[in-house]
């Protein structure tokens, strides 16, 4: 009988010990924004098919991180999205063009600075809020030219993480 329950003992050890916490091998990312853009009277400034007296030509737009106070451009040939951003048609709920904006994720930081440079002398200051914390960075707040203009739980729909612009 002592040596069953010295087998089930020893059984019971191995097992309780082998139940290791694993490491976090999954990364969630989640620090862009859309951003419309419209001029006073409502009009999409990204509609490429049309013209307006402020239209956006995205080819002049350059985003910037602010890293350490220096402005670093973005760009990266072997990214989906070199500068940074992706211009999205009207679809679904969204009656408008819209930019995806890639915000300073992955390094851990929790408060970042992008610069929309659309030209050399049009710039719009993006700064966001970002929870960071075991596999996962997460924008809670953002700014936009030094007012808050979305944060979780504080809006009407906090699961969009939009900013309008009004050029």
């Amino acid at each position: 009988m002592k040596d069953i329950f010295f087998i089930f003992t020893i059984a019971g050890v191995m097992f309780f010990n082998s139940c290791k916490k694993e490491p976090v091998n999954s990364v969630n990312i989640d620090v862009g924004t859309m951003v419309f853009v419209v001029d006073e009277d409502g009009n999409d400034l990204l509609d490429p098919n049309l013209s307006y007296e402020k239209s956006i030509n995205l080819d002049e737009l350059w985003l910037y991180n602010v890293i350490d106070g220096e402005e670093v451009r973005v760009f990266d040939s072997l990214m989906d999205n070199p500068k940074g951003y992706r211009l999205f048609e009207p679809e679904g709920k969204y009656d408008s063009f819209r930019l995806s904006v890639s915000l300073m994720g992955g390094h851990r930081l929790t408060n970042t600075r992008t610069l929309l440079k659309w030209t050399e002398t049009e710039v719009d200051t993006i700064d966001a809020h970002i929870e960071v914390g075991d596999g996962y960075e997460i924008t809670t707040k953002l700014l936009l030219n030094g007012e808050q203009v979305w944060s979780v739980g504080n809006e009407v729909d906090s699961e969009q993480r939009a900013i309008t612009i009004i050029k």
